[in-house]
């Protein structure tokens, strides 16, 4: 048995296809600035703990961010009337019949994580730093969609 699994070793399957592609995109995201804050002169430990705070964010946005999002929420990060609403738009626009005033705890912490490493992309000194941040600038996209 132990001859078959050394001849047969586990492999990471890296098949995305039956995937959206969002989902994809967004798994490429998050290991560009896993890539990106292994690369920055900063302390291990430093590294280790950001990473650390990527993956948490990473693992919210797949597992449990999809149980708090509803049609209606208190909370403006899990209103779908609010996230799909455009203030500018005639068709799509749609007024909330209630306040957003909670907030989460995890979305707060997804926030600050890209925050923190957008904030810390553009300290870094980089060969093609323009490179650097059009990478690490995906917190504005995502969270234009949530706010």
């Amino acid at each position: 048995m132990y001859m078959i699994l050394a001849e047969c070793s586990a492999a990471m399957r890296r098949s995305v296809e039956g995937v959206d592609y969002y989902v994809a995109e967004a798994s490429e995201a998050f290991r560009a600035l896993e890539d990106m804050v292994r690369e920055m002169q900063i302390p291990a430990y430093e590294q280790k703990e950001i990473v650390e705070r990527l993956m948490q964010a990473k693992h919210y946005l797949k597992t449990d961010f999809k149980m708090h999002v509803r049609p209606s929420s208190n909370v403006a990060d899990h209103c779908l009337s609010h996230a799909l609403s455009e203030a500018n738009s005639l068709y799509f626009e749609e007024e909330c019949s209630h306040h957003h005033s909670d907030s989460c705890v995890h979305c707060y912490q997804l926030d600050n994580i890209l925050s923190s490493i957008l904030d810390m992309v553009k300290d870094a000194s980089w060969d093609n730093p323009d490179a650097y941040l059009f990478k690490a600038n995906v917190q504005p996209l995502f969270f234009s969609f949530l706010n």
